[in-house]
């Protein structure tokens, strides 16, 4: 996380897309989750790949935003839980 600041973030409910769906504007849609972040809980975040690659998290209304300083942070944590549900998957 972001050294400057302290903060207890948690990724729970990850779920893969298991075929790449693809927005209009060129957006793809990576993984589904919830984002805990005491006392709060936003249900139905996303993992997005823009159209110029870069990975970005969406949250479910336009007025709940990530600050800036998290976001990099926010998108390797996701991508770690991401893996982690993986390996739970049956081979």
């Amino acid at each position: 996380m972001a050294t400057d600041h302290k903060i207890d973030v948690k990724i729970v409910d990850v779920s893969v897309a298991v075929s790449t769906q693809t927005t209009p504007a060129g957006f793809d849609l990576l993984a589904h989750f919830t984002l805990l972040v005491r006392p709060l809980r936003i249900v139905g975040c996303s993992l997005v790949r823009a159209p110029n690659g870069r990975l970005m998290v969406w949250t479910p209304s336009p007025e709940v935003k990530v600050a800036r300083c998290w976001r990099d942070d926010l998108v390797k944590q996701v991508l770690r839980e991401i893996e982690t549900a993986k390996e739970r998957l049956p081979v």
